[in-house]
């Protein structure tokens, strides 16, 4: 008996997931398709064939939808791509370099969702210090980059990898507000360069 109730339970949950997944996927075709403003929940609610309320269970507002869709990309990276970075970038400096590049890449070409997802992000910023699943989830793709520059004696040990990334993570957003005022005369590494030079080495005055 208990155990039919808790395969039934997995069965509930691990459907849950699949809608919650369709919906991300369903929701950004549409947003790249149509634009986000032109998306609706009623068409998003329409072609995963659930209802609008179902919809609204999962993500109170389209941005939300937006939001964890950047959270799961930027476990993918963590996952498949710092393991290469640090094989072919030889220091901390170099690979965070890289992270920063290929995030401004798809900025750049996501322009529109990327504005909407950083002022969702700015709006509920407080919030995410409290709930991690707000966060952006690049914060974890920086603390696992740091952590290897920590191993490496390349980053001070004192504080956590997860603290420094959250730093950086706060200094790097100021650093690319230029791009979303003018994004044609925007820099990378004039603008990165600096943020992450002030990062590794501090703003102390070095003779």
């Amino acid at each position: 008996m208990d155990e039919n109730v808790a395969n039934t339970g997995k069965r509930r949950e691990r459907k849950k997931e699949e809608t919650r997944q369709k919906i991300i996927a369903v929701a950004m075709k549409l947003f790249h398709e149509q634009g986000f403003h032109s998306t609706t929940m009623e068409q998003i609610a329409d072609q995963v064939d659930v209802s609008k309320v179902t919809i609204y269970n999962y993500f109170p507002v389209k941005e939300a939808i937006v939001s964890e869709a950047l959270q799961a990309g930027y476990r993918k990276i963590r996952a498949e791509q710092i393991p290469q970075l640090i094989r072919e970038y030889p220091d901390t400096r170099s690979r965070l370099m890289e992270l920063f590049r290929m995030s401004h890449e798809w900025m750049a070409e996501n322009r529109e969702i990327y504005k909407i997802y950083f002022g969702y992000r700015m709006q509920n910023l407080c919030e995410s210090f409290r709930d991690q699943g707000k966060r952006s989830g690049f914060e974890g793709v920086l603390a696992a980059t740091i952590r290897v520059g920590q191993e490496a004696r390349e980053i001070r040990q004192d504080m956590s990898p997860e603290l420094l990334a959250r730093h950086l993570e706060m200094m790097s957003g100021a650093a690319f507000m230029p791009w979303l005022v003018d994004p044609d005369n925007y820099s990378l590494e004039e603008h990165l360069g600096p943020t992450i030079e002030l990062f590794i080495n501090g703003a102390r005055c070095r003779k």
